[in-house]
């Protein structure tokens, strides 16, 4: 448990840093060194870890499986650090927040998730800690 903790506590605090760095430049421009970094350090690990081989084994199908979601989290990741441009940490970061409710209704729509009185609550929960917070 300590683990996503220390993450949200890290997610909240990144949105701080994020607001400061996009007041001149575009999300664009703000996002391009993290991501260049962190991508070279992936293809350290991968290849350190002997595990750059199983790239040639992923099936085109599989591949795309990966990339599309990937491309989704950037795109969300460049409204989100954009949408801190002229606007209130407090404001926009809340919003952000509504990921499990999407997630909740698409796994119980798409995946044949389990619903229940209780995963309700929860999403209702969010949403209206969402709405008190704006």
């Amino acid at each position: 448990m300590l683990l996503p903790l220390v993450a949200s506590a890290r997610s909240g605090g990144s949105g701080i840093l994020e607001t400061l760095s996009v007041v001149t430049p575009s999300g664009l421009t703000v996002l391009t060194p993290p991501y260049t970094l962190m991508l070279s350090v992936q293809w350290i690990a991968l290849y350190a870890g002997g595990r750059h081989r199983e790239l040639i084994t992923i099936d085109p199908c599989t591949f795309a499986t990966i990339l599309v979601p990937c491309a989704t989290a950037l795109g969300s990741l460049l409204l989100y650090v954009t949408a801190f441009k002229g606007n209130f940490v407090s404001r926009v970061f809340p919003l952000t927040e509504l990921g499990p409710v999407v997630a909740f209704a698409l796994a119980t729509l798409f995946l044949g998730e389990p619903w229940s009185i209780q995963r309700a609550a929860g999403t209702m929960v969010i949403i209206a800690g969402i709405v008190l917070g704006r």
